[in-house]
């Protein structure tokens, strides 16, 4: 992040409930499991600002908690995960070839998670499993206005990343992070009309 000329504030999960995240750009939520309190009170952080989500914990459904409201199911599959763009033309992907790998190397224990079954209706699939349906998404973008499927509707836009392990990551993984990390920041350019939304 500090590469890329941005900065940033590590928030402990003793400090969430007392952090106001409006005064951030925007929220990172990195791969930690988290206590139900604190997927309640980010779940609220989530949909109330823009986010970008590193989870493998709290993004599905898990008895009758929709925790933060990504998708129904929760799938998982073993590095290096071969995978594919679904949207060439988002900023997102974009130096990323059509298929590459999640992981630089194989190793059972790194995993890329999938937004498994059930979705936000209006949600944008931008990278998913390779051989598999587009459905098994693996980056995807909730715009503002998008109803999370936890009830509670997007004012901000955010990006869900299934491949959390950033030490394992491909250079493309990076890419896609680093594209990411810009959304955030300035939006994108999508019908290149020089202005950025």
């Amino acid at each position: 992040i500090n590469s890329l000329g941005y900065s940033y504030d590590l928030i402990d999960d003793s400090d969430v409930s007392s952090t106001d995240f409006s005064q951030y750009v925007f929220v990172l939520v990195g791969d930690d499991d988290f206590s139900d309190v604190i997927v309640n009170q980010l779940a609220v952080e989530i949909s109330e600002n823009k986010a970008l989500i590193l989870n493998s914990h709290h993004y599905y459904q898990s008895g009758s908690d929709w925790q933060w409201g990504f998708s129904r199911d929760k799938s998982a599959v073993s590095s290096p995960t071969g995978l594919k763009l679904s949207d060439e033309l988002s900023s997102i992907t974009d130096g990323v070839g059509e298929t590459f790998n999640a992981y630089s190397g194989s190793d059972p224990d790194v995993k890329t998670y999938i937004l498994k079954g059930q979705k936000p209706v209006g949600i944008e699939l931008l990278v998913h499993k390779n051989g598999a349906q587009v459905s098994d998404t693996v980056v995807a973008i909730v715009e503002p206005g998008v109803k999370y499927l936890n009830g509670r509707t997007a004012q901000g836009r955010a990006v869900f990343i299934g491949f959390v392990e950033s030490a394992f990551w491909s250079s493309e993984s990076q890419e896609i992070f680093e594209n990411a990390l810009v959304y955030m920041f300035e939006g994108e350019d999508r019908d290149d009309d020089g202005f950025f939304s």
